[in-house]
């Protein structure tokens, strides 16, 4: 039978803070896991402009009972002014959300 567990995901104008940040989630116990991919592009409007934009996604993976505390602490440290921070369940394997600390 399948676990939900929390997945968050955000964007990184660098490699460094994306990996910065990741190890403090997961010192911090608010994700157990990050994965960070490099080499996305991101277009968007900011400030009458359309921008276009070398980023790094990560994506958190965390207990459902993290989730709202991930996505304050991320608001608070993350570099970006208007950080993008995406929530939202997923059904994990048992053994999956085991490791995670969902269960």
């Amino acid at each position: 039978m399948a676990k939900a567990i929390s997945l968050t995901y955000t964007t990184f104008a660098n490699l460094a803070d994306a990996e910065a940040l990741a190890e403090q989630a997961i010192q911090q116990s608010l994700a157990k896991c990050v994965n960070i991919i490099p080499g996305g592009v991101s277009i968007y409007p900011w400030e009458g402009k359309l921008e276009r934009s070398q980023e790094v996604y990560a994506l958190f993976k965390s207990p459902q009972d993290q989730q709202a505390a991930l996505a304050q602490w991320l608001e608070q440290v993350h570099p970006y002014d208007v950080p993008a921070i995406i929530q939202w369940r997923g059904d994990s394997s048992d053994a999956f959300a085991q490791y995670i600390g969902a269960c």
